[in-house]
């Protein structure tokens, strides 16, 4: 806490004083040598003058003027004219009366000093009092641990607090003789839960507790979006009201343990499914958003009655069915395409043998997304076939996802639940499920080719020349 400087006077002129000599004109009595300028330049041993001279420190003329008048020297004249002054008076003391007015002003100001002072510290314990536990931690690990451990007392027991960062306070406890260990925690697990005690068990206890609460909480939020979410569904089956026909656009809340599973920050996965007239040519396609991925679905035709071929369909069409002339950017020729089936009973997915998955001769072509102007899933066609293209969350895009054919089957009620496949990357092969929980909007977004390019090799290619320019 500052206190403000007194003022005083001589004759008709103001002086202050702020704790660090008497002022006039906000310049303290100072040597003035250093910064007189040489008369002689610096010479080296052999009488030469050195090539490199010291730097003399510059003051401003009003400086220069204070310093004769605390001496009782004429400040009249350009600094050429007081430095000469000063030079051949030496370095004169303070005028008596000017002494005598700055002993007077230090015995005011320091009484005011003290005060300011007393006053600052009960401030700052009035502000310890009424911290909180993870203030204290973090501006005194020291105090903050004398006061929860004295040392006449050794009852074994353990604290916790939350801070951003743990060090201070672990490297105090060790220093003070205690344990500590601690638990990520937080939203995006950026905080701390530092626990601090006299013996491990003591520490065990309050993480046990810790960690069950935590479950507790897990569970508790896991049911409110449970049921927030199928109150959503709810309600899109009332929109649906009477109607037969399947409307499979919308929002759609998807679940996927392998995904879930393995990455905390990954709760929140959505599919948002079209189906427009979009390039000329109506199709069905979504957007997807799986916490580490996020892209798009396009679906393609149906193949005969049913969405997925088997395998010995596709065998039998490929020794009549030419091949592709048109290979999309970022596949080879010849190179097959995996078809991924999937139902609820088939146990075939999780399987590593060749025979377990239909491969594909046939490399697709932009008309492979074509749909008749009818066509969507209905009952009778539930299965659908799907590439997807995307970018790995803060990484790059995904080359040659679009190589691989999964498949998503609609179910009732009135097609507003699925089931499906994804793989790639780093998650591997998986299944999710989805609940829609949202009607369908209309596409305003352009092209599907267009963005479905924003995935594709020259896009990641142009990507990594930026990168590295």
């Amino acid at each position: 806490m500052s206190v403000p400087p007194i003022d005083g006077k001589v004759g008709r002129q103001k002086y202050s004083y702020a704790g660090r000599g008497l002022l006039m004109k906000g310049h303290a009595y100072s040597n003035f040598q250093p910064y007189l300028p040489r008369l002689e330049p610096l010479r080296t041993k052999k009488e030469k003058v050195a090539f490199r001279q010291p730097e003399i420190p510059r003051k401003i003329i009003t400086w220069w003027r204070v310093q004769c008048a605390l001496r009782g020297i004429s400040p009249d004249g350009t600094i050429d004219d007081i430095q000469k002054r000063l030079r051949s008076a030496g370095n004169k003391p303070m005028l008596p009366e000017l002494k005598d007015l700055e002993r007077r002003l230090e015995a005011e100001y320091r009484p005011k000093v003290e005060a300011a002072h007393l006053a600052e510290q009960v401030a700052q314990e009035e502000k310890w009092r009424n911290s909180t536990m993870a203030e204290k931690a973090d501006a005194n690990p020291k105090r903050f641990l004398e006061e929860q451990f004295p040392v006449d007392q050794k009852k074994d027991e353990a604290i916790s607090v939350t801070l951003l960062s743990r060090h201070k306070l672990q490297e105090a406890a060790t220093a003070y003789g205690l344990m500590s260990s601690y638990r990520e925690v937080g939203e995006r697990y950026n905080d701390r839960l530092v626990v601090i005690g006299r013996s491990q068990g003591a520490i065990d206890s309050v993480l046990q507790s810790f960690d069950r609460e935590r479950r507790r909480e897990q569970q508790r939020q896991e049911e409110e979006e449970e049921a927030e979410m199928m109150e959503q569904h709810r309600d899109v089956l009332r929109s649906h009201g009477k109607k037969k026909e399947w409307d499979v656009t919308g929002s759609w809340k998807i679940s996927c343990d392998a995904i879930e599973g393995q990455w905390d920050d990954c709760d929140d996965l959505t599919l948002e499914i079209y189906r427009a007239k979009c390039d000329g040519k109506m199709q069905m396609f979504a957007e997807f958003d799986f916490g580490i991925v996020s892209g798009i679905f396009r679906f393609e035709k149906l193949v005969g009655s049913k969405a997925t071929t088997s395998k010995a369909k596709l065998k039998a069409k490929s020794k009549t069915k030419p091949k592709a002339k048109v290979i999309p950017k970022g596949k080879s020729k010849g190179k097959k395409n995996i078809v991924e089936e999937d139902s609820e009973n088939d146990d075939s997915f999780d399987s590593e043998s060749e025979d377990d998955s239909a491969e594909s001769p046939f490399a697709y072509t932009p008309t492979s997304f074509f749909l008749p102007a009818t066509a969507k899933p209905t009952p009778g066609n539930p299965t659908w076939n799907f590439r997807w293209r995307g970018s790995e969350r803060e990484g790059p895009i995904c080359l040659n996802s679009d190589e691989v054919l999964y498949s998503i089957t609609f179910g009732e009620p009135k097609g507003t639940k699925l089931s499906g496949t994804f793989g790639g990357g780093c998650w591997g092969k998986c299944k999710f499920t989805g609940v829609k929980v949202e009607m369908g909007s209309s596409w305003k977004f352009g092209s599907v080719e267009g963005r479905w390019e924003r995935y594709s090799r020259a896009a990641y290619e142009d990507a990594e020349k930026s990168r590295w320019r």
